[in-house]
């Protein structure tokens, strides 16, 4: 800019360091403003808008102008592939590597489908007055083609190679039975023939009249899949005003409490020890259906465990999952499903002297940890199922290391296998935080959070268009998108940025903390 010209009106009000600014070209020359003043209004605008984020960052920081939803939702461990035997860990990870998805979705149903493999036939019991069967019900949570189901049919594979192995067995006790019902058409004086039944080990039928049938003549327990787990969990008294018994009797599933049930024209069932696993998927957006379930005083939502691992970018692999890692699992599974109880009920499992002392520590500070005074009060639910869930994970990790060889048969459960546990079960409690903090969400809170999610995908900003066009957190018109864009800024998260030509939304950055380790 020329001495004798006026400046630009861009820079009337500026201060002294700001037209300073504008005016000094940088030491490389690579970007900085020209000495014949063409870039000072960009030079600028750039500067005032970084002072706004300046600006937003304090009062965010301070608190004094805006409540802030978290950035991020609540951070969650890696699952613990090292709890399975060396052969199942291969499994879990050359499973998930092949995929292109999370562990998680293939460890945490490897649990439940294990459970309900032992099933009625083995129990832990910690002392003479405690026993647990291996119940365990599973759901993960992730995005539509994120490959929760392709993983869950990785795991299920063994069943149904089991299931069709049973079949097989009732065609052939089906034909017997055939004939035996013509020999006995002939000659009555004989006792009538009793028809075959066909076992199961698992169902994608979830009504609770149908469970019951089902349990009835399988003893040993079921395992309950769904594709998409909400249809079990909304299900409940769906067709009857809300005013059935589904969801007690579904309680009883969980705790093993007996089922009696009186069927109109048939003879009365009755199960002294229902067994029911159960493993499934679900979308984050249909997570928040569930919201509602946490607030029922039963607790039904709270006898889940619920996990909700990190996304996987999209990507081509090559990775295989070999037949000696699906092998291992499918031995593993049959291995499982031939165990037998003992003469008089299920065979118990005690622990050893140090699985003892393990225990009693693992409660120990699990109880210290819900007795501080800031406990979360929306965690004391699912905390209070953890104690019984630690027992039948150790009963699965036991039986596991058992069919994998790495302990002999009999042997009582150690401090190895609460070892394992501890890791599972600080695995389970990150991803209950991160599930029911999203679960106490208001319909605000998600849309902002969700806003502020893809917003950093995409680099921290965009236009109004942009957010209508690619439909966030709702987002169907320029009015919702300009309400969108004001709750960001009301929220902490966003300030609006205007350039010469277009107005954007843009994230206010949380300052990072030096690496030490540099």
């Amino acid at each position: 800019m020329e001495p004798d010209q006026p400046p630009s009106p861009a820079l009337a009000g500026a201060s002294q360091d700001d037209k300073q600014h504008c005016q000094t070209p940088s030491a490389e020359g690579d970007g900085g403003v020209n000495m014949d003043g063409s870039n000072a209004l960009t030079g600028l605008i750039e500067l005032q808008n970084a002072r706004r984020l300046r600006a937003a960052r304090e009062d965010f920081a301070d608190g004094t102008e805006r409540a802030a939803v978290p950035f991020k939702t609540e951070t969650v461990e890696p699952f613990p592939v090292d709890v399975f035997p060396s052969s199942l860990a291969r499994f879990v990870a050359e499973g998930a590597a092949s995929l292109n998805c999370p562990p998680d979705f293939i460890g945490v149903p490897m649990l439940s489908v294990a459970g309900a493999l032992i099933g009625t036939s083995n129990v832990i019991r910690p002392k003479p007055d405690r026993t647990e069967y291996a119940r365990i019900w599973t759901i993960v949570v992730g995005n539509p083609g994120s490959a929760k189901t392709p993983a869950l049919e990785t795991v299920l594979e063994p069943l149904h190679s089991i299931q069709a192995e049973l079949k097989d067995r009732f065609d052939l006790a089906e034909a017997a039975y055939e004939d035996a019902m013509t020999r006995w058409a002939q000659d009555r004086k004989q006792p009538r023939p009793q028809p075959p039944v066909m076992e199961q080990i698992y169902t994608t039928d979830t009504t609770i009249e149908a469970l019951a049938e089902l349990l009835s003549r399988n003893q040993r327990g079921l395992l309950i899949y769904q594709e998409e787990a909400a249809g079990w969990v909304l299900s409940m008294n769906q067709y009857k005003g809300g005013k059935g018994s589904d969801k007690q009797n579904a309680l009883s599933l969980w705790s093993g409490a007996p089922i009696v049930g009186n069927r109109k024209g048939k003879q009365a069932i009755y199960v002294p020890k229902p067994f029911v696993g159960f493993t499934g998927g679900i979308q984050p957006d249909v997570l928040a259906q569930l919201r509602n379930e946490m607030s029922e005083a039963d607790g039904f939502i709270h006898r889940f465990l619920i996990v909700q691992p990190d996304r996987v970018q999209k990507r081509r692999t090559d990775a295989i999952l070999s037949s000696e890692a699906k092998e291992s699992w499918s031995k593993a599974c049959q291995a499982l499903r031939d165990l037998q109880p003992a003469e008089n009920g299920p065979y118990p499992f005690a622990f050893s002297p140090d699985g003892l002392e393990a225990w009693n520590a693992w409660q120990d500070d699990h109880y210290a940890e819900q007795n501080t005074e800031d406990f979360p009060e929306y965690l004391e639910g699912p905390w209070a199922k953890i104690d019984a869930y630690a027992l039948r994970l150790a009963l699965v990790v036991h039986l596991l290391r058992a069919v994998a060889g790495e302990i002999p048969d009999d042997a009582d459960v150690d401090a190895e296998t609460m070892r394992r546990v501890d890791k599972l079960i600080r695995y389970f409690k990150s991803h209950a935080r991160r599930v029911y903090g999203q679960l106490r969400e208001t319909p605000e809170d998600r849309k902002v959070r969700q806003a502020v999610a893809w917003l950093e995908k995409r680099g921290g900003e965009a236009t109004i268009r942009d957010l209508v066009r690619y439909k966030v957190a709702g987002t169907k018109t320029a009015d919702d998108a300009e309400a969108l864009a004001n709750l960001l800024i009301k929220r902490g998260h966003a300030t609006k940025v205007t350039d010469s030509r277009t107005t954007k939304i843009q994230l206010v950055m949380e300052e990072k903390e030096p690496d030490s380790s540099l």
